[in-house]
């Protein structure tokens, strides 16, 4: 089964609770990633670009070329670009995530730059593509956030109700779907929850 979505943006207003939770975090920085296993499969996250919690520096705002490969492990977050939990305006210019291996377990993935309670963060992309080979997403039992739950093609912005709601543009979103067990919901473009 084959997806191409090309520019759709979802906005959907949504109350959700943060917990803040110690995590580990696999940064590609543009430079491929390639994970086939974790160590604790407890919040381990892979992202194709940085994870920004503060302010970010020239090279973290600069066009993004990324590309991650899962083969196996079971994973908390699945990122193309940068996660960003601060201001800033950030470019994605390709990311390429492939996912694959029937025990490869992710419970959160988004293709594209993902921010988390910005405080005004502004995304513009050119493209992103995610492929499922195979492996299993989301969660039988939440654990989380319901938020979470889900597989997002382009770029993501849960805004958490703090009025920072941000924007993304992104010119193309492709989706490529071969196998795979899905407990979560699959949108194929950009979402912003406010």
């Amino acid at each position: 089964m084959q997806f191409k979505v090309l520019a759709l943006s979802l906005a959907v207003s949504a109350c959700f609770a943060s917990v803040a939770q110690a995590a580990t975090y696999y940064e590609g920085k543009g430079s491929p990633i390639e994970k086939n296993e974790n160590v604790t499969a407890d919040k381990e996250r892979i992202l194709g670009g940085w994870y920004i919690s503060k302010d970010a520096t020239d090279e973290m705002k600069a066009a993004l070329n990324s590309q991650v490969s899962v083969t196996g492990g079971a994973w908390n977050y699945i990122y193309g670009g940068s996660y960003v939990k601060n201001s800033g305006d950030f470019k994605l210019n390709s990311s390429h995530v492939v996912i694959d291996g029937k025990n490869t377990d992710a419970y959160h993935v988004v293709g594209g730059m993902a921010a988390s309670d910005p405080q005004g963060v502004n995304f513009s992309g050119k493209s992103t593509h995610l492929t499922i080979k195979n492996g299993h997403f989301g969660s039988k039992k939440l654990t989380t956030n319901v938020l979470e739950q889900m597989i997002v093609t382009g770029d993501l912005i849960k805004s958490g109700g703090n009025g920072n709601k941000g924007s993304a543009t992104l010119e193309e979103a492709n989706l490529v779907i071969e196998n795979g067990t899905f407990d979560a919901v699959v949108i194929g473009g950009r979402l912003r929850l406010l």
